[in-house]
């Protein structure tokens, strides 16, 4: 069938002039009378009408509508249990293969020595000096030392301990050391 064969069906069954040059295909004539009869004899496909059921069960006779898959009541436990199984088999294996935790690139990192506390500060270098001062007002050997933008304060505390040291330390959220030494990084808030 031609492009002209094809126009020419669609305008006879919508009712519109044909050419004269097509000649009117006789199907698409009697399709269009079958339908205005059926039409005018009240038998239009309205939605809740009779000519839609019949159409739907007739489609569902032929196997050209399938009814929709239902969830049975059995498969919804099952899937939220596999899913589960699945998420507690994937966490720890994706776990083991994950990085490890970015650490800061500008810290200083110190080895064979006393791990020291972190203190984090809005003015990293007066907040040092701060505590430098108040650990030399109880008579400690305090130094502060630049390390970019971090400072690492450190004193040594003798075993016999130092009266009010434990309470400049909890005011900055640090803790007293066992005598030997303190080491403090403050570093800057991010």
């Amino acid at each position: 069938m031609s492009r002209e064969d094809d126009d020419a069906w669609w305008d006879t069954l919508t009712g519109r002039a044909v050419d004269n040059s097509a000649p009117c295909p006789p199907d698409a004539d009697a399709l269009r009378r079958a339908i205005l009869a059926e039409h005018e004899a009240g038998g239009d496909a309205a939605p809740g009408g009779d000519g839609l059921l019949r159409l739907l069960v007739r489609l569902r006779k032929e196997g050209l509508l399938e009814d929709a898959p239902r969830w049975r009541g059995y498969r919804l436990p099952r899937a939220l249990a596999a899913g589960f199984l699945l998420l507690a088999l994937a966490v720890p294996v994706a776990y083991r293969f994950m990085p490890p935790a970015p650490m800061d690139a500008d810290a200083p990192v110190f080895r064979g020595a006393v791990e020291p506390q972190s203190l984090r500060a809005p003015h990293p270098e007066a907040t040092a000096m701060q505590l430098v001062a108040a650990l030399r007002r109880l008579g400690l050997e305090a130094d502060a030392t630049p390390y970019g933008d971090y400072w690492l304060v450190e004193a040594d505390i003798p075993a016999s301990g130092v009266d009010g040291l434990a309470e400049i330390l909890e005011e900055q959220g640090l803790t007293t050391p066992v005598g030997g030494s303190l080491r403090v990084l403050v570093s800057p808030r991010p």
